[in-house]
């Protein structure tokens, strides 16, 4: 099922040591996800970069226990 509306996906990743491996699963989920690593851990901190690299109107921001269903974005 097609989600009925545009969006990319931001990855902030602050994780000490990321696997190769890990960054590929990540990047091949789909198009128009991006991978960004930071040095800094924390919510707060890993938002805070998201919004400069955004290109939408609208943020959404998850966290890496969220499982999210197939019309999640749907509106």
């Amino acid at each position: 099922q097609k989600c009925s509306v545009d969006f990319e996906i931001l990855v902030i990743d602050q994780s000490e040591n990321p696997s190769n491996e890990k960054i590929e699963r990540i990047l091949n989920v789909r198009s128009k996800v991006h991978y960004y690593r930071i040095n800094r851990a924390g919510r707060s901190i890993a938002k805070n970069a998201a919004i400069p690299l955004a290109s939408g109107q609208v943020l959404l921001f998850c966290d890496d226990d969220i499982i999210a269903e197939s019309n999640f974005l749907d509106i």
